[in-house]
């Protein structure tokens, strides 16, 4: 689920399928992630939506 905000008591604003390419977007520079109801989590572009994605849904890779 991507959400409006960093944490589960946030509002689940869409959902993507497993092994969407997506971009992990700036929040705060200071910031590796918000942590939050036991998870970390990053703002993100994936598909259509724009929210947040706890760490654990995400698969870093980097482009050559």
């Amino acid at each position: 689920s991507v959400r409006l905000g960093p944490g589960t008591n946030y509002f689940p604003i869409g959902s993507v399928l497993a092994n969407t390419e997506g971009v992990i977007l700036e929040h705060d520079s200071s910031l590796n992630g918000v942590y939050a109801k036991g998870f970390y989590w990053w703002f993100v572009s994936l598909d259509e939506y724009e929210g947040w994605v706890a760490e654990d849904y995400i698969k870093a890779h980097s482009t050559p």
